[in-house]
């Protein structure tokens, strides 16, 4: 009796492995489909059009509010290489950190407008 009870409890973990295995082979062609996608080089140039094209339009909102609204004479969003990877602020050929507490302000609510 013991030898069926053994085989029936086989049985049942075979079952269990089975189930396992095939989830895990789904879960690894998961992750290839996933990285080929991310590895994709068409859709890299694709973001990074989209990176640029966001730029572009953040860029003309900056402008337009401190250079034409405030006075400012030059205004710059200028991307350090892709846009996720951070931007620097340009006013008057100027980096941000070399402005008084109310113009950062004003430059950073300018910025804000930008990106909304």
């Amino acid at each position: 009796w013991s030898e069926e009870v053994d085989l029936e409890k086989a049985d049942a973990l075979e079952e269990v492995v089975t189930g396992k295995r095939r989830e895990v082979s789904q879960a690894v062609r998961w992750v290839e489909a996933l990285w080929q996608t991310v590895n994709d080089p068409k859709l890299e140039a694709k973001g990074v059009a989209e990176d640029e094209k966001a730029l572009e339009h953040c860029n003309e909102v900056f402008k337009r509010n401190l250079e034409s609204t405030l006075g400012f004479r030059k205004a710059e969003l200028r991307a350090q290489g892709r846009v996720s990877e951070g931007l620097e602020v340009w006013v008057d050929d100027n980096q941000l950190a070399l402005f008084s507490g109310g113009q950062k302000t004003i430059i950073a609510l300018s910025f804000l407008l930008a990106v909304a």
